[in-house]
């Protein structure tokens, strides 16, 4: 009795059930599983915040490369629009420039340029009222991507001309966010709506002789 007694109380106090070590793992098992879940949920919305905040920098930084790149286009279309406009300009003047005033001439009203071994030297005297018309008809002539090409000042004195000459043209690519004018060397400035003033200023000066 004293032997089974023994067995009992140890039974019963040092060791579990088996109703009793299920009962107890259940609830462990439920909670382990629980917070596991719960750590793979925030996981979870950590990577697709993540990858949110990727996507937006990819698309800003595209759309700043993109901007960019329309940028350049439109101001290397200007820079070739301002060399065609300033090899016009630069014929027409030149013509210009040999329009002799005969009176001018045969009084010998001419200004004086420097000596030379073979005497001094002159300018041919130019009229200036010829020289204008010569000037406007050959610049009327001609056209760029389409566009008339306007006379916007004209100077005429001491045998030298000078005028500036522009073109109203649309840019290659319209960028978006970005003002009309770009300025700087391609003597860029906004016209109308959509459309760009090239600007160019050309000089010729009449010949010297002796």
């Amino acid at each position: 009795m004293a032997h089974e007694l023994f067995k009992f109380e140890g039974s019963s106090k040092g060791e579990i059930s088996g109703d009793e070590k299920s009962h107890v793992e259940r609830p462990l098992g439920e909670n382990v599983n629980r917070g596991s879940f719960r750590r793979a949920s925030e996981l979870s919305s950590m990577r697709r915040d993540d990858e949110g905040s990727i996507s937006l920098l990819v698309i800003g930084l595209f759309l700043v490369v993109l901007t960019l790149s329309m940028a350049i286009v439109d101001i290397a279309g200007s820079i070739v629009v301002k060399m065609d406009l300033t090899h016009a300009g630069e014929a027409a003047i030149s013509s210009a420039a040999h329009s002799l005033d005969l009176q001018r001439y045969y009084l010998s009203d001419r200004i004086f340029v420097r000596d030379s071994p073979q005497g001094p030297l002159y300018r041919v005297p130019v009229d200036c009222g010829a020289a204008r018309i010569k000037f406007e008809r050959e610049i009327a002539s001609e056209r760029i991507k389409g566009e008339q090409i306007l006379v916007l000042s004209w100077q005429c004195a001491m045998d030298a001309l000078e005028a500036q000459i522009g073109v109203d043209v649309p840019p290659l690519v319209p960028v978006p966010f970005l003002p009309n004018t770009l300025g700087g060397g391609t003597g860029k400035s906004s016209t109308e709506a959509g459309r760009y003033r090239i600007v160019a200023t050309v000089k010729a000066e009449s010949l010297v002789v002796g």
